[in-house]
């Protein structure tokens, strides 16, 4: 028997000036498309000097990238129309101009697969309202899967530094470093690497290279180098399959590289790695149980002034810059028990951007001027979904069977009172990845269909150590979808869930555990909702070896974890669509068109196999879509079909027919 620990839920309660008039009225039963919208502020960013912000908002089904005065109210945005493209984020350059990024799935019969997920990269002038594309039109540039990376900013030069491939069909391909004008966005090479190895430059304020990560993922060797006496000379090397750690950025005093590694210990942790000959020190921060999962650094001089670690409240930032410390503990002592996410900052540290928010709630943008000692809300993220219409959100704890503590998350639906109720499994995607506080728009959607919702970090999920994840790997249909079963079994020990209620859903790799759920522990669900899953590891990996060719780290990787230490015979013995003839509850598959990641043909192959096993099973293909649910349409569409399809199992009388 699991026995539950549940904590405390974390709540907002905040009344603060809306400064931007981004509302919109709220109703009783909010209706499937207030889920499945994309947040009306999807991302946004603050000018140095601390006087606009530029963000990306979506309203009446149209994208929108936006510049606005931040203490003028009255005046009035100007920015672009973006519909046609998916917006991704939105940060400056400087003063004058914002960088866009953005992607768009395009068709190729350059690359190994006819799909691919284009990255680029946009610089808007808000002075004059021109718009260009960053290194579209650059001779020197070769062919490139994606231009959507940025090496550095240089604000006083208006110029960044972006690195992308030259080489043209048929000619040797060279990963290089491009001066890049912001207002024509023509870019020059400044630095070339050595040939297809090099994956990062690492540059100084000023442009120039410092360091640069080669890696030969024939050889499966990792070097640092630095540039001395006139040529490259190697600081750090490793034999590894993987990327054996992180540059994440400069030390304060300019003379180390701030890295992210494990160095001996269970968890990531933040330590120093000098530039003179690659001795490694520290930690410069560290936590027992706890992964460093994100930095924060300058954007002009790559220094790092933040590590974030992982935390099931939210990810919990430490300030390494002593006076941004100072101003941080402020914020988190007005902000109370609120998750707060630092976004950006002015460039004399005075003014914050924040996003605040919990399970409870989507969140809302907030400025906090430190001259004042004030904290002003921009703007709320779905301002069409009242408090009262938002599930609770509880950290629990429960035991799996051979006695190792997982962490899940337990939303409880609007006015829930304990008592056995239908359930809905949600595991995440990844594996590598893991669950924490913060707004979910699925599990909020069937929170709000009357079902508990629960959310494990199983093992193989990150941020709890290399132990912890690694236990997974090989284990995908055994000691993994075990955690999840412990947890179903401890929610209706508990007294929570109705045992013959009970449905499982998941995306990616959690589709791949709800097809798991469903062949290897059949009697546990009364149905299942797959999206964009894996079903067949054999196929998976060849598509890999196929669109990021056999000697890749993507391919190394999901070797490791699929096999484990227990070789070929495993992928079979995982795959779901091998064992089609153990289903017996019913199963929905949702799968975009344009999904470059998951093919649609993982979908299709488990179809196949339920088919040909006589077994339930429906299908809804979403066209024009990715791996991500990127659109509100087909996010909604997604949320329609899996709703109509959850009820007539979970029979919840106070479900919404949408």
């Amino acid at each position: 028997m699991c026995k539950f620990i549940i904590i405390k839920p974390i709540a907002i309660t905040i009344t603060i000036l809306n400064i931007l008039a981004w509302t919109g009225s709220a109703f009783a039963m909010p209706p499937v498309e207030a889920f499945g919208s994309l947040p009306e502020i999807q991302d946004i960013a603050l000018s140095p000097d601390g006087k606009h912000v530029a963000y990306l908002m979506h309203r009446d089904g149209k994208d929108m990238m936006l510049v606005r005065e931040l203490n003028n109210a009255k005046a009035k945005p100007v920015g672009l129309n973006v519909s046609k493209i998916k917006p991704r984020s939105v940060s400056w350059a400087n003063n004058r101009y914002v960088l866009l990024r953005a992607s768009k799935t395009a068709t190729t019969a350059v690359f190994a697969v006819n799909k691919i997920e284009f990255g680029a990269v946009f610089s808007f002038d808000i002075t004059s309202g021109r718009v260009r594309q960053l290194l579209n039109r650059t001779k020197e540039l070769g062919i490139n899967s994606s231009l959507g990376r940025i090496a550095r900013v240089l604000p006083d030069e208006n110029i960044i530094m972006m690195p992308a491939y030259t080489g043209r069909l048929g000619d040797r391909r060279v990963y290089s470093l491009f001066r890049v004008n912001l207002g024509n966005g023509i870019g020059k090479v400044s630095s070339r690497g050595h040939g297809m190895d090099t994956n990062r430059f690492i540059v100084d304020k000023k442009g120039a290279v410092i360091a640069r990560i080669d890696y030969s993922e024939k050889k499966e060797t990792f070097h640092i180098k630095v540039y001395k006496n006139r040529r490259w000379e190697i600081i750090y090397t490793q034999k590894s399959g993987q990327t054996p750690l992180s540059v994440m950025g400069f030390s304060a005093d300019k003379k180390s590289l701030l890295v992210a590694y494990y160095q001996g210990r269970d968890t990531v942790g933040l330590y120093a790695m000098t530039l003179e000959d690659g001795s490694i020190s520290g930690p410069v921060q560290w936590r027992e149980h706890a992964d460093i999962i994100s930095t924060l650094t300058r954007p002009d001089d790559g220094v790092v002034i933040a590590v974030g670690f992982a935390d099931i409240a939210g990810t919990d930032y430490v300030f390494l810059d002593p006076e941004m410390k100072k101003t941080w503990v402020i914020i988190k002592q007005a902000l109370g028990v609120a998750t707060v996410r630092p976004i950006d900052w002015s460039k004399d540290n005075s003014k914050w951007l924040l996003f605040v928010q919990s399970g409870n709630s989507a969140g809302a943008y907030m400025i906090y001027d430190a001259r004042v000692g004030r904290i002003r809300r921009l703007a709320i993220r779905r301002p069409a979904i009242k408090p009262a219409d938002v599930g609770t959100v509880h950290s629990i704890e429960y035991k799996a069977a051979n006695g190792t503590r997982i962490s899940a998350l337990l939303t409880t639906p609007p006015g829930y009172k304990k008592q056995p109720a239908p359930m809905v499994v949600l595991p995440h995607g990844g594996p590598a990845n893991h669950e924490s506080m913060t707004w979910d728009w699925m599990a909020q959607y069937l929170a709000n269909q009357g079902y508990l919702v629960l959310q494990p970090n199983f093992r193989g999920s990150d941020g709890f150590g290399k132990y912890f994840e690694n236990a997974g790997d090989g284990a995908w249909n055994t000691l993994v979808l075990g955690d999840v079963t412990a947890g179903v079994q401890g929610m209706i020990s508990a007294g929570y869930a109705d045992p013959k209620r009970i449905c499982i859903v998941g995306a990616s790799f959690g589709g791949y555990l709800t097809l798991a759920g469903l062949v290897f522990t059949p009697d546990l669900y009364a149905c299942a909702v797959a999206i964009a899953p894996l079903s067949d590891m054999k196929a998976f990996l060849a598509y890999k070896k196929k669109s990021q060719g056999k000697d890749s780290r993507s391919v190394a990787y999901w070797t490791t974890v699929m096999q484990g230490n227990k070789g070929k015979e495993n992928l079979n013995a995982i795959s779901p669509a091998k064992h089609a003839n153990a289903a017996r509850a019913p199963l929905l598959l949702i799968h975009g068109l344009d999904d470059t990641v998951v093919p649609i043909a993982q979908s299709r192959i488990m179809k196949r196999a339920l088919t040909r096993a006589n077994r339930s099973v429906q299908m809804v293909t979403l066209r024009g879509e990715d791996h991500w649910l990127s659109s509100a349409r087909t996010r909604t569409e997604t949320l329609r079909a899996m709703g109509a399809f959850l009820r007539p199992y979970l029979a919840n009388n106070g479900a919404s027919e949408q």
